[in-house]
């Protein structure tokens, strides 16, 4: 019973990060890979991206926790 709670707990929550996850994988492949460039607007760059980072990592979590609590 405790198991079935938190599969589904974990696809509810994946399907509500994936979207922002997608949205974090534009910014960070459009507009700050090009920022890290530029020597003035890196820092900001590698900011966002660890931002993104956390992001990418959750959104992932939640992925397999789905299948591994089933």
């Amino acid at each position: 019973m405790g198991e079935q709670w938190i599969a589904e707990s974990a696809r509810d929550i994946y399907a509500f990060l994936l979207p922002f996850a997608q949205l974090g994988f534009a910014i960070v492949v459009l507009i700050l890979l090009p920022m890290a460039l530029i020597r003035r607007t890196r820092g900001a760059a590698a900011t966002g991206m660890i931002i993104g980072s956390y992001l990418f990592g959750l959104t992932t979590w939640f992925l397999v926790a789905t299948p591994a609590s089933n």
